[in-house]
């Protein structure tokens, strides 16, 4: 079996004015992987690291907030890589709480938004229909 690139990545989310908005990353334009494209905030996992660990040390590297009441979304398998998704409902302000560190900035997106925007990759939006379907559940 051939050894596949893992990431671990964190979708923040809340519910406002009954939409569910998600925090995505605008890359740069010099990123190694999807530049200039919106994305997760996360990224690759370390040799023996669990994804929940490497999930946590990402996002505080990269918007320093620790995750504490996520939720496991689920793994994507791609032909090359798999990526592992968590999923945490944020409070009100969180954009002004938080600091990015990385990517041009963070922003908030409603689902017409995730399903118009160009520069958002397909895998993306499947994933974030995954989170939809979930948090639909949950709030039922």
């Amino acid at each position: 079996m051939v050894n596949k690139k893992q990431t671990a990545d964190l979708i923040p989310y809340k519910l406002e004015s009954g939409q569910i908005l998600v925090y995505l990353q605008k890359r740069t334009a010099d990123a190694p992987i999807l530049p200039g494209q919106f994305s997760f905030f996360g990224g690759h996992m370390e040799l023996n690291e669990k994804p929940e660990d490497a999930m946590i040390r990402e996002i505080q590297e990269e918007l320093c907030f620790k995750p504490q009441n996520y939720e496991f979304l689920g793994s994507f398998e791609y032909p090359d890589w798999i990526c592992h998704m968590y999923m945490e409902k944020v409070w009100e302000n969180f954009e002004n709480d938080i600091k990015v560190m990385e990517g041009e900035y963070g922003k908030f997106l409603s689902p017409k938004e995730v399903l118009n925007e160009k520069l958002l990759s397909n895998n993306d939006k499947k994933i974030i229909s995954a989170l939809y379907k979930k948090v639909l559940r949950n709030e039922v």
